[in-house]
């Protein structure tokens, strides 16, 4: 059986922090089905 995985990373660039960094938030998708989720990981955006 064959199955088609995909993982997507974006920034949550429409809720900044005080410091201005922001979320790294992860999307997974098996077979279409979706979960996402915080990486728990904050970065400063590049403009």
């Amino acid at each position: 059986m064959r199955s088609t995985i995909r993982t997507l990373f974006y920034l949550r660039k429409n809720q900044p922090k005080r410091d201005g960094t922001v979320a790294v938030m992860v999307k997974v998708s098996v077979n279409g089905e979706s979960v996402q989720f915080n990486s728990k990981v904050d970065v400063n955006p590049l403009v």
